[in-house]
């Protein structure tokens, strides 16, 4: 009996000495590491971020009033749970790509592209909140994102290459930046009366 004991123990202790060494491989080896992959990707999408997704050229969006989401044909119902969601886009302008002002409603841009020239804004939010900015790409133009009024806002993996400045805030409040690559603007970051900003895992090249 006791020997069956032994044996049972040892067998447990073998499992879980196993599950330890497997979890100390997964956390070293980088290929498990979640920073560096989405890292990785982010450097993927800046090499071509033309061809990383399929765009539509697209009108410059105007959005004033929550009835505005409405009008278009735009995936979500415009709660914590069903953002409206504009995707795949691509502006190239001289003006304003995607202005949002006033609104209450949930909303998300995913994956749109914003090309034009030094006159050119990619995204302009002003006196809202509830918004989540992710894998956008911005070149070549003057301001890549502002936000004025704003609050509780996620901006993450986005490229900005060659902008005048890539994020203006303003009156702004509860950001979270993240897995955003920065690289040959002359301000990576402008903030006047903003508090509550997290910034991490972004790469930033002057």
């Amino acid at each position: 009996m006791n020997v069956k004991r032994i044996r049972r123990r040892n067998l447990i202790v073998a499992v879980m000495l196993s599950l330890f060494l497997i979890n100390v491989i997964m956390t070293i080896d980088t290929r498990y590491s979640s920073d560096v992959y989405k890292s990785q990707r982010l450097e993927e999408r800046e090499a071509n971020p033309s061809v990383a997704v399929s765009y539509v050229d697209h009108a410059p969006i105007d959005v004033t009033q929550d009835a505005d989401f409405e009008k278009e044909d735009w995936v979500g119902e415009g709660t914590v749970i069903s953002p409206y969601i504009l995707s795949g886009f691509r502006f190239n302008t001289t003006g304003i790509g995607i202005s949002i002002r006033k609104t209450s409603a949930y909303f998300k841009i995913s994956h749109c592209l914003f090309i034009g020239s030094t006159s050119t804004t990619g995204i302009l939010l002003d006196s809202l909140q509830n918004a989540v900015l992710t894998g956008n790409s911005f070149q070549q133009i003057h301001y890549a994102m502002i936000c004025v009024r704003t609050e509780n806002i996620l901006i993450n993996e986005s490229i900005i290459s060659n902008c005048t400045i890539a994020l203006s805030l303003e009156k702004a409040s509860e950001f979270n930046i993240t897995f955003s690559d920065f690289s040959s603007t002359n301000t990576a970051i402008y903030a006047k009366q903003a508090d509550k900003l997290l910034i991490g895992s972004c790469m930033f090249k002057m």
